[in-house]
């Protein structure tokens, strides 16, 4: 199930539906809830994301495996003042699989973070910044921009030492 995006009624993985991917009924029935309205860039309003590590709900971003061991930290939408996109490096946080080697930054444990190359930071106005490498970097940050009432992106930067 990585990197996939769906609405929060939608069906669940392995169960049947007797409504298309799109939303729309068969031909002849209709549906019981309406299609979800088109966002910025084509996504629902509705959609959530979730990759199995970085998930964000309708109450807010849940990063597993964020403590020890296997911990999970909820942030609602509310605490979130920014999210920076990133590329990563081998000493920008791509050979970080869990933890930081800079006290300011935290990154969730993500065994498959070396092959990734974007990575986003929460600012949380706090010390410590979560670091969070999202299978689909592009949907995660429409999802936390739209949420958390965010200004729309700029060009990715490069990343602290993580």
């Amino acid at each position: 199930m990585a990197g996939t995006a769906r609405a929060p009624d939608g069906p669940t993985p392995g169960r049947s539906s007797p409504y298309h991917s799109d939303g729309a009924a068969p031909p002849g029935r209709a549906p019981e809830h309406p299609a979800p309205a088109a966002g910025e860039g084509g996504r629902a309003v509705d959609e959530e994301y979730d990759d199995g590590r970085v998930a964000c709900t309708t109450e807010g971003l849940r990063l597993r495996w964020y403590y020890f061991p296997w911990g999970t930290k909820h942030i609602p939408y509310d605490r979130i003042r920014g999210v920076r996109r990133v590329d990563t490096g081998a000493f920008t946080g791509r050979a970080r699989i869990w933890g930081t080697a800079n006290p300011r930054y935290w990154a969730n444990l993500d065994p498959s973070r070396p092959k990734k190359k974007v990575g986003l930071i929460v600012d949380l106005g706090c010390r410590v910044s979560p670091f969070i490498t999202p299978d689909d970097p592009d949907a995660a940050e429409a999802v936390l921009r739209e949420r958390a009432h965010l200004d729309p992106g700029t060009a990715s930067g490069r990343a602290p030492i993580i």
